[in-house]
């Protein structure tokens, strides 16, 4: 059997132990899933290759339509703003520009209400930067509570081990008499 002690160390189960243990694991395979997930959203991958109404709708949806009172993008709006804006994106996707000089035209002619995300520049950066801020945080807190407890176990796991030990020792004496 593998033996982990060597490369992880610490306290856990038996012989084989992590020294921070499984939340720490669980943790990292919810990290890895989020960005595997977000990659395959389209989060970051480019959008390069798509065809020109898909573009369209995927610049539609990172605008508001000027006027629109409720929460919907332009590509959901059936205001005769988002039907305009529309409009322009496709001629501007036909003229070639890429997606950030169509957000970048957007932003000029309409103000930055239009956006739908906040820019990642000045204050709103403030409005990315803090889920980051609050998952490394959350994280740190994490790792800290993981290595408080286990601690805390070492020494009482290690006295619980040793009465184990005693009572199996009894137990197998006391059965080896019956034989």
């Amino acid at each position: 059997m593998f033996d982990m002690n060597g490369i992880w160390g610490g306290v856990g189960l038996g012989r084989t132990h992590f020294r921070y243990g499984w939340p720490i694991i669980a943790t990292v395979i919810v990290l890895v899933a989020l960005f595997a997930t977000l990659f395959a959203a389209g989060v970051f991958g480019s959008t390069q290759g798509d065809t020109l109404e898909r573009r369209m709708q995927f610049i539609a949806s990172q605008l508001h339509a000027p006027g629109d009172t409720t929460t919907q993008t332009v590509a959901s709006s059936n205001v005769t703003a988002a039907w305009k804006i529309r409009r322009q994106i496709a001629s501007m996707l036909d003229r070639g520009m890429s997606n950030a000089q169509i957000l970048a035209t957007m932003e000029t002619d309409y103000g930055q209400a239009v956006l739908a995300n906040p820019p990642r520049r000045g204050f709103g950066a403030i409005a990315w930067g803090l889920p980051v801020v609050g998952v490394v945080v959350a994280f740190a807190l994490g790792v800290w509570f993981v290595r408080r407890k286990s601690t805390q176990l070492s020494t009482q796991t290690g006295a619980a081990r040793d009465e184990e030990y005693v009572i199996s020792a009894r137990a197998e004496k006391e059965w080896r008499s019956y034989l």
